[in-house]
């Protein structure tokens, strides 16, 4: 019998990294393709798109999620978008630019809590979509 934890957290470590560009006006995204590494045996795509300073939430809006997490039972790979304030997104794609002898780790904390066990097996029985309360991203510096 598994021992299952609960976490509101999937931890990712970044294996590629690259800028798309929108043909139109040429908007930013960075789309990432990650291991997870509190959850055995899969992957995520997690696109960072930013947004204006004049956009940032304030008051009740401040609370709102920040992006959302598909998990599919088809898959082992989830679908991770969320988006940054544009100051933010310019100092992650400075900073990531960077070569490093470790990859650089991004955290995604959620609103739902999941069922992992202590072998890092994930437990859903139906695709989940997940609201993304915040995004934390550590950048090796050697």
């Amino acid at each position: 019998m598994k021992d299952w934890q609960q976490t509101h957290e999937i931890n990712m470590a970044v294996q590629t990294a690259e800028i798309r560009l929108r043909h139109a006006d040429m908007h930013e995204t960075l789309v990432a393709t990650c291991n997870l590494m509190n959850i055995a045996r899969g992957q995520s795509v997690i696109t960072i798109t930013p947004f204006a300073a004049h956009e940032v939430m304030s008051g009740e809006q401040a609370d709102q999620p920040i992006g959302e997490v598909k998990i599919r039972l088809d898959k082992r790979q989830m679908e991770i978008n969320a988006m940054l304030p544009q100051h933010a997104f310019d100092r992650l794609i400075r900073y990531i630019r960077h070569p490093s002898t470790r990859p650089a780790v991004i955290k995604v904390d959620i609103d739902e809590a999941l069922a992992v066990s202590v072998d890092g097996d994930l437990r859903i029985d139906e695709e989940m979509t997940l609201n993304i309360a915040d995004v934390s991203i550590t950048l090796p510096l050697r």
